[in-house]
């Protein structure tokens, strides 16, 4: 359980859930965040997508894949009906951005 940024929920009023997401979507983000800046200022713009893709989907499957596989997690049904549409979402319009249309 990630009990290190309680404080600053306090401060910002910020749901713990959504707090948890952006703490651990930050930690492992960062590690590209170099790669990434190196590539944009060379003007790959493929390259920035590719590699936020090639890093990112592979790194979400592998975590929850084998913490699933560790421990089965119940999740609750209003998880899914919230999280999941934004998800997909989120999915689409990466692709729109990235010049998939």
């Amino acid at each position: 359980m990630l009990t290190a940024p309680a404080p600053s929920r306090t401060i910002f009023l910020i749901p713990p859930l959504l707090l948890g997401m952006l703490v651990l979507g930050f930690g492992t983000s960062l590690p590209e965040l170099p790669v990434c800046t190196v590539v944009a200022r060379r003007g790959e713009d493929g390259m920035v997508l590719g590699n936020a893709l090639g890093f990112s989907l592979p790194n979400t499957l592998a975590v929850v894949g084998l913490a699933g596989a560790i421990s089965p997690m119940d999740i609750e049904p209003v998880l899914l009906s919230r999280d999941l549409p934004v998800v997909a979402g989120l999915n689409v319009l990466l692709f729109v951005l990235g010049g998939g249309f």
